[in-house]
């Protein structure tokens, strides 16, 4: 006998089996009992990527598709985050979704299929007037992509909207910077490759010159995760604070005669300076 939360072979639970025999009372009394109580059968069945129990749910109550989980999310934004792109379009097809409405966290379907990287699904909710210039406080879609550390993500979204990377979130910080406190090597690099290729085009000198108020003095907090991070801006040595008494004499003469074209990095209580 299947017990009610154990899989079969298959990865079916008692609830699956239920709602495959369309006992789908049920199904709600087992999913209440054994499985979760922040979804409804439908959501379940969503999350799980399950499209054809999904369908079955939905037409013995088509009032499922329209509620919200305990966060506030709805169908589709858990559909984005966790299901696939024919699950998404069969709920679209089904539901008049706003595809730009927010869940408690003030989070859109768009922001949660970035967040798992399906960009797949992103690109059919941008079609579908998903937009790209929604905040989730200060930060755009780039900046939050950055903070979760999804590169294919990151990517995606200046590809879609090349101007993200220019504005500026938190502590008026653009998203280099917010890379350097909260992204990884792989993001940082290529943020900054972006830059050089812009400031190549335009005849700037440095990325940091070119869109930082205060490119003198940068200090990017940092946890211990990244503190080993290194920086690969050119910045000229009149950028250069006057504060850098601490530098090794060495390093500070080869770096005002330009022999050293990185600025030097010190890690000082998961802070890094840039002098």
């Amino acid at each position: 006998m299947l017990e009610e939360n154990k899989s079969d072979s298959d990865g079916d639970q008692a609830v699956h089996y239920a709602i495959m025999a369309k006992n789908f009372n049920a199904a709600e009394l087992l999913l209440r009992l054994f499985r979760s109580h922040e979804y409804n059968l439908l959501h379940f069945l969503v999350v799980q990527n399950r499209l054809e129990l999904a369908q079955s749910v939905h037409e013995w109550k088509k009032d499922l598709i329209k509620e919200l989980d305990p966060d506030g999310r709805n169908a589709l934004h858990l559909a984005a985050e966790y299901a696939g792109k024919e699950m998404c379009k069969w709920l679209m097809q089904e539901a008049v979704f706003d595809v730009n409405v927010k869940s408690k966290s003030g989070e859109t379907a768009l922001h949660f299929a970035l967040k798992a990287e399906k960009t797949d699904i992103a690109g059919g909710l941008v079609w579908s007037g998903a937009d790209l210039k929604v905040k989730l406080g200060v930060d755009n879609l780039l900046h939050y992509c950055i903070k979760l550390k999804k590169l294919r993500s990151v990517k995606f979204v200046h590809e879609h909207d090349g101007e993200l990377i220019k504005e500026k979130g938190q502590e008026g910080q653009v998203a280099i910077q917010i890379a350097a406190q909260f992204a990884d090597r792989e993001i940082f690099e290529w943020l900054n490759s972006i830059l050089k290729k812009s400031i190549a085009a335009s005849g700037a000198k440095s990325p940091l010159l070119s869109l930082s108020p205060e490119p003198a003095v940068l200090l990017f907090e940092l946890t211990v995760r990244n503190a080993t991070l290194a920086a690969t801006f050119q910045i000229h040595p009149k950028s250069f604070s006057s504060n850098h008494k601490c530098c090794p004499d060495c390093l500070l003469r080869n770096f005002e005669r330009e022999q050293i074209e990185i600025p030097f990095l010190f890690v000082i209580q998961n802070s890094l300076q840039h002098y």
